[in-house]
């Protein structure tokens, strides 16, 4: 959560810098996992979506937009959220290998396509609307940029990590079916 609130913190410091907004008031909390999940399936459900999903699609971005951004601030500010959201990503991996060691996680295997439709459409879509100019130096890709990224890591990171782990990505995998970039 400290991370997280240093991550907005550093981005509102770019934005006063380019274009002062007023105050954006933070989302309110709620619950990830399914309400009828056993407290420890629920932790298990939250670190398989938020840590290994969403902050793996987020690690993805953010070190290709480390690779271009441009001005100082911007390209700090990156570097600084891409290793914060590696090790979010790897803690997540790393509690679900803990799990798998003494239980099955193959229970997830159905909620696989809602968590990568959440990350997708609450995380990513907001920042596939904006402008087609190349902002890129700035920190912001393109839709079809962001799309093959977040599609290369499903590919070659989540699914991977997840069957490893006994969770089928079968029907995840038919959601995030490899495309070409004119697809997106």
């Amino acid at each position: 959560a400290d991370d997280e609130r240093d991550h907005a913190r550093r981005c509102r410091l770019i934005v006063n810098h380019y274009a002062p907004l007023s105050p954006v008031v933070p989302a309110q909390c709620f619950e990830i996992a399914p309400t009828d999940l056993p407290l420890r399936e629920k932790l298990a459900y939250a670190m398989a979506a938020v840590s290994c999903v969403t902050e793996t699609l987020s690690a993805a971005l953010l070190l290709e937009m480390q690779d271009r951004a441009g001005p100082k601030l911007i390209r700090d500010t990156v570097h600084a959220i891409a290793k914060d959201e590696i090790r979010h990503s790897r803690l997540g991996w790393a509690y679900l290998r803990n799990y798998h060691v003494s239980r099955s996680l193959a229970w997830l295997s159905p909620y696989v396509p809602a968590m990568l439709s959440a990350a997708m459409t609450t995380d990513l879509e907001p920042m596939t609307s904006l402008s087609r100019a190349d902002l890129s130096r700035f920190g912001i890709l393109g839709r079809q940029e962001i799309m093959a990224i977040c599609n290369d890591a499903a590919q070659h990171a989540i699914f991977p990590g997840f069957d490893r782990l006994g969770i089928d990505t079968t029907q995840a995998r038919k959601v995030f079916a490899p495309r070409s970039p004119d697809q997106f």
